[in-house]
């Protein structure tokens, strides 16, 4: 998404001579979504009152790729009912990813490493 944060975070970067992409689209391959995928989805597309089959998107846009790492910024705006309800699925409870635990700490060592 582009908005005033991350036109800002693409100065930084770009000024410091880091080595990034912004405004990343990643294909998705949908044999990734084996059976415990396609749960995950169908929870969350149920819990959203979504009907019938549930949407498979082609690619997923990232506001920077930084080595292997994607960000994207989202603003308070995001964080609203329906965001919630995807934040109570399994598919969260099951991911262990650190970054879950403090955001911050991995954005600011992914900008110091890149500038």
């Amino acid at each position: 998404m582009d908005h005033l944060m991350t036109r800002q975070l693409d100065l930084i970067l770009k000024q410091g001579g880091a080595d990034y992409d912004w405004q990343f689209e990643l294909e998705v391959n949908p044999k990734f979504l084996e059976s415990k995928g396609k749960r995950w989805l169908k929870e969350i597309f149920e819990a959203l009152g979504g009907v019938g089959a549930f949407p498979l998107l082609e690619k997923l846009k990232f506001d920077f790729k930084i080595g292997r790492y994607l960000i994207l910024w989202d603003d308070e705006l995001h964080f609203n009912r329906y965001r919630l309800s995807t934040l109570k699925s399994e598919m969260y409870i099951e991911w262990t990813f650190p970054f879950f635990l403090n955001p911050t700490s991995v954005f600011a060592e992914l900008l110091r490493r890149s500038v």
